[in-house]
């Protein structure tokens, strides 16, 4: 069996899209990753799944920018509304933690 190791890109045949590295034939390491439907990745992935920081972004313009362990947001992270406010906050197994009333939304001031 061959293995795929360093970087390189598929296209699948139902539209999804990777370009990035590879080890022993799974994706592990930087990449991007683009779904048929808008979704889209970049960031890092430990064997196929998102794993340290990445950005995540909805085809309605929902984004996380944050850290992942094992496929989930799990880490520090800011979730940005598709009307450009945002929250930081801590997820674990990609759940939310906390409560809506102690994180306060913020318009960014970047462009």
């Amino acid at each position: 069996m061959n293995n795929i190791n360093g970087k390189g890109a598929y296209i699948g045949s139902d539209g999804r899209w990777y370009k990035g590295t590879w080890q022993d034939s799974v994706i592990h390491g930087m990449g991007k990753y683009l779904w048929p439907n808008g979704r889209e990745y970049a960031g890092e992935y430990q064997f196929d799944r998102k794993d340290g920081f990445g950005v995540f972004v909805w085809p309605d313009g929902r984004k996380y920018e944050g850290f992942w362990m094992q496929g989930r947001q799990h880490g520090n992270g800011r979730s940005t509304l598709k009307d450009g406010t945002y929250k930081y906050a801590m997820w674990r197994d990609g759940k939310r933690e906390g409560s809506d009333e102690a994180d306060k939304d913020k318009v960014p001031t970047e462009a």
